[in-house]
């Protein structure tokens, strides 16, 4: 199978498979969006994309992970393990006539991981497939500065009645330890605040929320970066327990075989996914909260309020005619749980 560069090229190819239902009628994101996404995911059905949502000009694609198989896919395999294990072993085999030459200059000469180089150079024989840098990118084609910006323009979704307000459910969220230099990329939800302010729920181990805990300890803001959108492998990669130095940019192109895409920020050092459909560039303010939730959670309970920290967004661009993609939740089983089943079966690969 081929491997996936962006979101488009993998809708494609569902679509090619008989994988991606269209949607004309209007729908709304008001809890109608989500109650047909759930229906689907509870069957093993398609991915959806609904073309002509209530007060967006963007469209909304839901249950893209909705089966094992689909799963697979994003890695351009046809069976999730038995791939998974393939790379390993590719990985951990030595090169013959040894390493490779170039790889500490271009680890070294890279803006992700120069900071970090010393620490990442010991693992080399995963870094086979570094982020490719690019200088111009398809996710900035289109600019929302200053009073410009407006999140409402977007098709935020609220996906049970008791949720706190309208949520962004599959957003990869990149931030740098103000430490180490370490990256890491996570999807951690975000409720709506105002156009230009969410929340963002991170629990309190997450990698970002550590990153945020050291900027207030510091007495400094945190730059973050939001891509909704993105590479399904790499969105995938989102979802596992990764340990420093290992970050998702890196097992992304570990699993596919090729580098993921990636060109710098506007506002600051922070890698953005070219080929992203909508990004949301910003800062977490030191000492800022706000009240989260309710949220239907997972596990298809509702988690109580809680105060998270905020996030303020500087700076959107997107690509022409984006289209935003969302999850459903709720009990089991959703295309939630396959990711997770796959973040399983990552453990199973050793």
């Amino acid at each position: 199978m081929p491997i996936y560069d962006d979101l488009r090229e993998f809708m494609e190819m569902l679509e090619q498979k008989g994988q991606l239902l269209r949607v004309t009628r209007e729908v709304d994101p008001i809890l109608e969006i989500n109650a047909i996404v759930d229906k689907l995911a509870r069957k093993q059905g398609p991915a959806v994309l609904f073309e002509n949502v209530k007060g967006s000009a963007l469209p909304v694609l839901g249950n893209l992970f909705g089966s094992h198989q689909r799963v697979a896919w994003t890695l351009g395999a046809e069976d999730f393990l038995s791939h998974v294990r393939q790379k390993m072993a590719e990985v951990l085999t030595p090169p013959e006539g040894g390493g490779t030459p170039d790889l500490e200059g271009a680890v070294r000469g890279s803006f992700m991981y120069a900071p970090v180089a010393d620490q990442i150079l010991p693992f080399a024989p995963l870094l086979g497939n570094l982020p490719q840098e690019v200088a111009e990118a398809p996710c900035k084609e289109v600019v929302y500065e200053g009073d410009d910006i407006d999140i409402n323009r977007l098709p935020l979704t609220k996906l049970w009645p008791q949720d706190g307000d309208k949520f962004i459910t599959m957003p990869m969220v990149m931030t740098r330890d103000p430490e180490t230099g370490e990256i890491n990329a996570g999807t951690y939800r975000m409720m709506y605040l105002e156009k230009n302010k969410t929340c963002m729920h991170w629990l309190p181990k997450k990698h970002g929320n550590i990153h945020c805990q050291k900027a207030e300890k510091m007495g400094q803001d945190l730059p973050v970066v939001v891509a909704v959108g993105c590479d399904p492998a790499f969105q995938l990669s989102g979802c596992y327990p990764l340990h420093y130095p290992m970050d998702e940019f890196m097992v992304t192109g570990m699993l596919k075989g090729r580098g993921i895409k990636v060109v710098k920020a506007d506002l600051s050092d922070l890698p953005v996914p070219a080929g992203a459909e909508v990004v949301l560039e910003g800062i977490i303010p030191a000492g800022v909260r706000a009240t989260e939730g309710p949220f239907g959670e997972f596990h298809g309970y509702y988690s109580p309020p809680k105060e998270t920290h905020v996030f303020e967004i500087q700076r959107n661009t997107t690509r022409k005619n984006p289209i935003w993609h969302m999850a459903t939740t709720g009990r089991p089983f959703t295309e939630i749980h396959y990711m997770s089943k796959a973040t399983e079966k990552m453990g199973k690969a050793r």
